[in-house]
């Protein structure tokens, strides 16, 4: 199984792609000892890190055109992606976020294609999901999940205040690392990981209102009730809200008033709602619990 992936608008521009190869002969020789040499080394992928120590001197002949060779690069390992070349992806992907680390996009994909990707290229490399063991399956999940959450460290030296590199954190630790875990209690601190990762991208600037949704029901799925429960809660009176949502007439004023895209994706009522089923479940007694 491939997760989507969706190429940069620069790929569908054939000018710029001619623009770029054109380019590479040249651009392209004082890097290409520093990767060769990681190859070399690799074992059984290139190791993770910033590469723009070993590039040295070799990036300042690139100038303007770092954003669009990083773009060629990621093409090429792209291309290595669809044809499910463990070592020469990680490569590519190393290479563009080290000549471009601007590109948040690279760095989502990348930590998506060694963390989800390629554990399932790996297990089909041993035989497949039927005859390979289900420990080695969750031991080589362990292993991709890993590298693919160090892919998101170094995203955060650069992109500091990104919601969506926790995000995909998250997603990892949910998606991958709790199926992958040795027993109940593992599982269950993966939920838990995931959940303050969720809070932690809330916290950033300009951060979708559902990462506390989905903090809150990661705490609930966990047994969390009393967490997830407070989360909501502290949230519901900052929400963009409908008129008929609970607590309108008490929201804050703004100005302008929220769109109705941010009351869309706010989604009060459904919040409201997850509020009073936790009060239920924590035994709070109606008319005891919140007052939007």
């Amino acid at each position: 199984m491939k997760f989507s992936l969706t190429l940069p608008r620069s790929f569908r521009t054939g000018t710029v792609v001619v623009a770029v190869l054109a380019a590479t002969g040249w651009a392209l020789r004082p890097l290409a000892e520093p990767i060769r040499e990681e190859l070399r080394s690799a074992e059984p992928a290139p190791r993770l890190g910033s590469l723009s120590d070993a590039l040295g001197q070799g990036m300042n002949v690139l100038g303007g055109l770092r954003a669009m060779l990083a773009d060629f690069i990621y093409l090429k390992a792209c291309l290595d992606w669809e044809d499910t070349r463990l070592d020469q992806t990680i490569a590519g992907l190393r290479l563009a976020t080290a000549v471009d680390p601007s590109s948040l996009y690279f760095w989502l994909n990348g930590a998506s294609m060694m963390a989800l990707d390629m554990s399932n290229w790996r297990v089909d490399a041993e035989g497949g999901a039927y005859k390979v063991p289900k420990a080695r399956q969750r031991q080589i999940d362990r292993e991709q999940a890993a590298l693919g959450l160090a892919f998101l460290e170094e995203a955060r030296r650069f992109h500091p205040r990104a919601p969506t590199i926790y995000e995909k954190m998250a997603f990892i630790h949910h998606i991958r690392l709790r199926p992958a875990a040795e027993d109940e209690a593992g599982a269950n601190a993966e939920l838990l990981r995931a959940a303050e990762l969720y809070h932690l991208a809330s916290t950033q600037p300009g951060a979708p209102f559902y990462d506390v949704r989905l903090q809150a029901s990661l705490l609930k799925e966990a047994g969390h009730f009393r967490e997830a429960y407070d989360a909501l809660v502290k949230i519901y009176p900052t929400l963009p809200k409908a008129p008929d949502d609970p607590g309108y007439a008490r929201r804050p004023i703004k100005n302008p008033p929220p769109s109705e895209n941010e009351v869309m994706a706010a989604q009060a009522g459904d919040v409201f709602g997850r509020i009073r089923d936790l009060e239920k479940q924590l035994g709070i007694a109606p008319g005891q619990g919140f007052q939007p």
